[in-house]
C-alpha cells in the first residue's frame, strides 16, 4: 500500500512539473510574437504626427494634411500614388504582407517614410535592396536641388526587424525609429 502512495506522489510530483513547465514556455512563446502589422504602423505614425505637432501650432488631424498616406498592398492602388511608388521603386507588391508610405505632397520636402511587412522572411533582403535603391535615387535627387532637404535624405535610417522593415527620410528620424522598435521589446 505505501509503494501505491509513493507511486501515486511521484505521479502527481511529475504531472504539477511537467504542467509549470509548460506554463513557462508558452508565456516565452507570446513574447516572442510578431505585432501586428497595424500597430507598427501606428506607433510609426504617432511619432511623426508628434514630431510634427512639435513644429506648427496645427491640431492633430491637421499635421498630415500636407502628406500623402497610401496602402501599398490596397487593390485600389493601380489607381493611386501606391501604383507610382510601386512602379519607381520597382517594388512587387508581391513580396508584401502589408505596406504603407508616408510622404510630402509638396516637391520641396523630402520626407518620405515607407513600413513595410515582408510576406515571408526570405523576401526581406529583396525588399531591404528596394530601399537601398530608393535611398540612393533620393540622394541623387535632393542634392542637385534643395541643400536643407539634402541633409534630411543623408541622415536616412533603414530598419528591419524580423519581417517588418523601415524606411525614414524625416527631420527627427530617431524618434520614428524609437518607435518601430518599440513594438518588437
Amino acid at each position: 500500500m505505501s509503494k501505491k502512495i509513493s507511486f501515486i506522489g511521484l505521479l502527481l510530483l511529475a504531472l504539477i512539473i511537467s504542467a509549470c513547465g509548460n506554463n513557462s514556455s508558452s508565456n516565452g512563446g507570446e513574447t516572442n510574437k510578431a505585432p501586428a502589422f497595424d500597430d507598427v504602423y501606428a506607433s510609426v505614425e504617432n511619432a511623426i504626427k508628434d514630431s510634427l505637432k512639435e513644429d506648427s501650432d496645427m491640431a492633430e488631424d491637421e499635421v498630415l494634411m500636407s502628406y500623402f498616406i497610401e496602402d501599398l498592398t490596397s487593390e485600389d492602388a493601380a489607381d493611386s500614388m501606391a501604383a507610382v511608388l510601386l512602379e519607381r521603386m520597382e517594388l512587387d507588391p508581391e513580396k508584401l504582407a502589408n505596406g504603407k508610405a508616408i510622404g510630402a505632397m509638396m516637391n520641396v520636402n523630402s520626407d518620405e517614410i515607407f513600413v513595410l511587412e515582408a510576406k515571408s522572411e526570405d523576401d526581406v533582403a529583396e525588399l531591404e535592396k528596394v530601399l537601398e535603391r530608393e535611398l540612393a535615387a533620393q540622394i541623387q535627387t535632393w542634392e542637385q536641388y534643395l541643400p536643407d532637404q539634402h541633409e534630411k535624405v543623408k541622415n536616412n535610417v533603414i530598419e528591419t526587424n524580423g519581417k517588418f522593415l523601415l524606411y525614414v527620410t524625416f527631420s527627427d528620424p530617431d524618434r520614428v525609429v524609437e518607435a518601430f522598435n518599440a513594438n518588437f521589446k
